[in-house]
């Protein structure tokens, strides 16, 4: 009984929302119901008042045909407008994707060329690079 979850508005890429500033929406569960959003809204549950809380999580994602997630292995760079602008990818840089959980929008783990650092990036924000155009952009 009790049980609420707080939906919060993010005050910048990176930053992680405060309390109560930027709580925009708190729902109040009900037995028998059930709540879907979108897994990059920050979101948080408040305590019980009393009982035991039950969560039945379960994930999802949209793909559309003509954007395939990119293969491990592929050299990538950041497309137009991408919502995360640094790491490894910034200014232009070109990258290998080095991992992808095949589930979260923010799963691919992308390192610099010579593979000494790495940052992870959402599905949409990264493209496809040809080996011949990324050396040439090096």
């Amino acid at each position: 009984a009790g049980s609420t979850v707080g939906f919060y508005e993010s005050p910048g890429d990176g930053i992680v929302p405060e309390e109560p500033d930027h709580r925009r929406f708190t729902y109040k569960h009900s037995v028998g119901h059930a709540i879907l959003h979108d897994g990059r809204q920050w979101h948080k549950t408040d305590p019980i008042t009393r009982g035991t809380r039950g969560s039945l999580i379960a994930w999802a994602r949209l793909c559309r045909d003509d954007q395939p997630r990119p293969p491990v292995g592929s050299l990538v760079r950041l497309a137009d407008n991408p919502r995360t602008q640094s790491g490894v990818l910034a200014d232009g840089a070109v990258g290998m994707l080095v991992e992808d959980d095949g589930v979260s929008r923010q799963p691919f783990h992308v390192s610099n060329l010579d593979g000494t650092s790495f940052s992870y990036y959402y599905s949409n924000d990264l493209v496809v690079v040809r080996e011949e155009d990324a050396y040439q952009a090096k």
